[in-house]
């Protein structure tokens, strides 16, 4: 007989194996397993300490059942699948609106620039065929009189 010790130091009289057999037979009679009902089935120990070798042995062999999930209708399916992809597109979908909208916006930017730039060198033009006549003009009666000074002399 393996015996364990309990936390007060006192060695356990009865085997994990005589404890879990103890609980398996309380099952298959369909009476609750409790350290009580344990320990009249062994014949003694510490309840407490039956019960957290059953909870462990438990714990240790539970498995979890996998519910079987029922299976869709044809029809939800098919509108499930459909939806599916659809949502799957739809951020490709919007990235390349996003895209196409910022391209358009560039386009528009660069394009306004450009007209900015043309009417500025416009502008530049206009204002250079009008000061140069006038700076012309300016500077040649200077020497029109020089040149009647020189000729006077």
């Amino acid at each position: 007989m393996q015996t364990t010790t309990i936390p007060t130091g006192h060695p356990a009289e009865f085997a994990p194996e005589a404890i879990i057999q103890a609980g398996q037979e309380l099952r298959d009679a369909g009476r609750n397993i409790t350290g009580f009902a344990l320990r009249q089935k062994v014949g003694g120990g510490n309840p407490s300490r039956l019960k957290q070798v059953w909870d462990e042995y438990l714990a240790s062999h539970s498995v979890t059942k996998a519910e079987s999930v029922a299976e869709l209708p044809i029809e939800v399916a098919i509108v499930t699948k459909t939806r599916t992809e659809r949502l799957s597109m739809l951020p490709v979908e919007l990235n390349d609106k996003a895209v196409k909208a910022a391209e358009r916006r560039v386009a528009e930017v660069v394009r306004a620039a450009g007209d900015q730039r043309e009417q500025a060198e416009r502008e530049l033009a206009d204002a250079q065929a009008v000061e140069l006549p006038q700076a012309l003009s300016s500077h040649q009666p200077a020497k029109t009189s020089s040149a009647k000074k020189t000729t006077a002399n």
